[in-house]
């Protein structure tokens, strides 16, 4: 994963979340320990889910509410969060493209693209 650019501007706020494409709201990814192995399956599974639905392209934004509130999180909630995107993307062999930092209504927003090839297969972790 590249470095992330930071981008020193507010995000404005996003309409609220649409299950039928490719964009993830996320407030954060912050597993609590009870189910972290659930979490980071369930987490895959979506986000091939969000691929698909893109062609192979997805758009996280973490710091995000389901309404597309722009709050932001915390700096080490945004930390955690990324190195768990990571991982999840690993699991299901996705690259991610590049990662942009921006400003929200408290805390900071990020913004992870995200590929992968997809084919008509879809896998249930």
């Amino acid at each position: 994963m590249k470095p992330p650019l930071i981008v020193d501007l507010l995000l404005p706020q996003q309409p609220p979340e649409n299950e039928e494409d490719n964009r993830e709201y996320k407030r954060h990814l912050v597993p609590q320990k009870k189910n972290e192995k659930y979490f980071y399956h369930k987490r895959a599974t979506q986000m091939q889910y969000r691929l698909y639905l893109g062609n192979g392209k997805a758009l996280y934004m973490i710091g995000i509410e389901d309404n597309g509130k722009n709050q932001g999180v915390t700096s080490n909630e945004l930390d955690i969060s990324l190195k768990n995107i990571k991982t999840i993307a690993e699991i299901i062999q996705a690259d991610i493209k590049n990662v942009r930092i921006y400003n929200g209504l408290i805390g900071k927003i990020a913004t992870v693209r995200i590929e992968m090839e997809v084919n008509n297969k879809f896998i249930v972790f």
